[in-house]
């Protein structure tokens, strides 16, 4: 069997099942895409439009290396890729051996069409206009070639009728080392309803003596003055019948009719009355183009029994949300070093691997910065964003909650790409639920797997103490406990250095480590990390959640699929849509009947006042909502849902 043939295969942002994708315009950043693929002398690229199955694909295959030599280029044009696009790299069996892909940005200037030099509207316009409304099955190519001074585009397109098999691998193997790789041949030939063809060899002509299509001795010329097609569709000398325009040969036409098609089919072949003529050119790619995508929004044919379908297999995904304007392509050089040695990735770990290479083809990788607790970040249109690579026996909340926090205070978002469903859903939770344990004095908070450390000296503590414990109280205090011994408590608006001074801490001097206590006094010293190690621990440090202060969404897992990632936006279900920085009147509701539930106990004796409880409510509420959520609370609301008798559960000294 052939080799698998790799193509570039536009989707819509965000959507990997092609049955909920949506469809966008393609034509302007299309053409981009085609015509700076091809900016190289030599460069070939090739766009096939292959229709009925249950969804249109549009593949796109460019340049004459192989795929691992143009990674390089891939990554270099992420900045200046069309951002409205979705892109997937896919590997087509049906179809032999063909160049791999490359994309990369036309200068902004060549892009820019009039309707002066828009193709005529009743050339491929009408002809496919002609294809869509009748749900004729077939398939367009555009080719363009740079040939050193300009680019040459051609174009072909066939009918095929969707009851029969394909053509064998081997079969269209061979069409392409002879070099006859035409649309028609992708079908046996009693498949073959129409050919329609620009040009087959050509040169650029803006003569008027224009040979017939369908003729044997016609060598169809493209034409690059759009007045003189214009006059073509009034010139009868040059104007041919219905068969000629569709340049259908009259064997494949009489094999048509032989085989009694449907009259309704038979209706839609002879309504064909459009000239194939039309000019296309580097500067008017981009008007031709625009003609196309409108009628493959919708798929009108459903899928046939026994018809052998494309098989894809997908290996990356490129795509960005629209509403940022591509640049200028700017001259490139290859890095010496490839990106991933840059990241210094293990081998071994798969998972990470294949997170890198698909995040190389959005942007810059490089080590974690401004995010420590990232895998690495991903640079791109100026700003640098997070990637957490995580599986279930990775996933660290602390790691997950921090980085998340540290996204949202940079304005960005956090991407965490996870290795199962079952890690995605655990990485929800945790986002939904950003805190241990909240008491009514107190929250303890998550850790991160790093050591509490800043300019080569970090927090430790004994070996012999329980794992110590951050928490939080709503006064804006940090404690660390060692079961129910209390080793610090500090202003939570310390700065780090601070509090690592206030704490027993190490650093390394002439080859050592030194253990100070919290007034800086020399505790011991130890000649090894072993020895450090026998007698004391680096401390984690305590994480802050930062990103409930807005209740916006700074949070996107993704998933691995067969076709690519899936998304999960995180949106905490208690945002209020109408004003998303505070909580909603019901989530307010429920967290005054778990407070209830939780710290109260229906009674008859010694009942709780609303001026009693109140207060501690409010308390409570500061150590789940720390920033001040401005929940509609009022005495007389807590009254209405405390409509029962309640006493304390605990001693108000007892509560856990």
């Amino acid at each position: 069997m052939p080799p698998l043939r790799t193509y570039l295969r536009l989707r819509s942002p965000g959507i990997d099942n092609p049955a909920e994708r949506l469809t966008v315009p393609l034509g302007d950043d299309l053409a981009r895409t085609v015509y700076t693929a091809t900016r190289q002398p030599d460069d070939v690229a090739e766009l096939v439009i292959h229709t009925g199955e249950q969804t249109q694909e549009l593949l796109m295959a460019a340049g004459d290396r192989t795929l691992e030599a143009n990674y390089s280029l891939i990554r270099s044009a992420q900045e200046h890729l069309p951002q409205a696009l979705g892109f997937e790299l896919v590997e087509v069996s049906q179809l032999g051996s063909t160049p791999a892909v490359t994309a990369c940005l036309l200068d902004s200037s060549a892009t820019t069409y009039t309707s002066a030099v828009s193709p005529p509207s009743t050339a491929l316009q009408r002809y496919l206009e002609t294809l869509i409304d009748n749900r004729l099955p077939h398939v367009v190519q555009i080719i363009v070639r740079n040939d050193g001074a300009d680019r040459q585009v051609s174009l072909r397109a066939a009918l095929y009728d969707p009851d029969v098999q394909w053509v064998s691998d081997a079969d269209y193997a061979t069409t392409l080392d002879d070099g006859t790789f035409d649309p028609a041949t992708y079908f046996t030939d009693d498949v073959i309803t129409s050919s329609w063809r620009l040009p087959l060899e050509g040169t650029w002509s803006v003569s008027k003596d224009v040979p017939l299509v369908g003729h044997d001795d016609a060598i169809p010329r493209l034409y690059l003055d759009t007045d003189q097609i214009r006059d073509l569709e009034y010139d009868a000398d040059h104007r041919p019948d219905a068969r000629q325009r569709l340049a259908r040969s009259p064997d494949a036409f009489d094999a048509l009719r032989e085989r009694a098609p449907s009259p309704s089919r038979l209706r839609a072949y002879t309504s064909f009355d459009v000239d194939p003529w039309l000019t296309v050119d580097a500067e008017t790619l981009p008007a031709f183009l625009e003609h196309v995508p409108a009628y493959y929004d919708h798929d009108l044919w459903p899928a046939v029994p026994g018809w052998k379908r494309f098989e894809y297999s997908v290996e990356s995904v490129l795509r960005e949300a629209p509403g940022t304007t591509p640049a200028t392509t700017n001259a490139w050089t290859p890095p010496p070093v490839d990106p991933l040695e840059k990241l210094d990735i293990d081998d071994a770990d798969e998972h990470t691997q294949a997170a890198a290479a698909w995040f190389l083809t959005r942007g810059t990788l490089r080590r974690p910065r401004a995010f420590p607790s990232a895998t690495f970040e991903i640079f791109r249109n100026g700003r640098s964003r997070p990637v957490l690579v995580v599986t279930e026996e990775t996933l660290s909340a602390g790691d997950l909650i921090e980085l998340v926090s540290d996204a949202a205070r940079a304005g960005t978002t956090a991407y965490v790409v996870a290795d199962t469903d079952a890690t995605a859903r655990h990485i929800a939770t945790l986002l939904l639920r950003p805190f241990r344990e909240s008491t009514p004095t107190r929250t303890r908070l998550y850790t991160t797997t790093q050591r509490l450390e800043v300019d080569g000296q970090w927090a430790v503590h004994p070996e012999s103490y329980d794992d110590p414990e951050w928490w939080w109280t709503p006064g804006d205090t940090l404690e660390l406990w060692a079961g129910d011994t209390c080793l610090a408590r500090r202003p939570r608006t310390l700065e780090t250095a601070s509090l690592i001074e206030s704490l027993p801490h190490c650093r390394r001097v002439d080859n050592a480590y030194v253990v100070s206590d919290a007034n800086g006094n020399h505790i011991t010293r130890a000649p090894t990390t072993e020895a450090l190690a026998a007698s004391w621990t680096p401390l984690p440090p305590p994480v802050t959640p930062a990103f409930l202060a807005t209740g916006t969404q700074y949070a996107t897992v993704l998933t691995p699929t067969t076709n690519g990632f899936r998304e999960y936006h995180h949106h905490p279900a208690w945002i209020d849509t109408d004003d998303p920085r505070y909580r909603s009147p019901s989530f307010t509701t429920m967290v005054v009947e778990r407070f209830l539930d939780q710290y109260t106990a229906p009674a008859d004796p010694d009942t709780l006042t609303i001026d009693q409880l109140f207060p501690q409510l409010c308390t409570w509420l500061r150590t789940i909502d720390p920033y001040g959520f401005e929940f509609d609370l009022a005495p007389d609301d807590v009254a209405h849902t405390m409509d029962t008798d309640r006493q304390w559960r605990y001693p108000l000294g007892d509560q856990p």
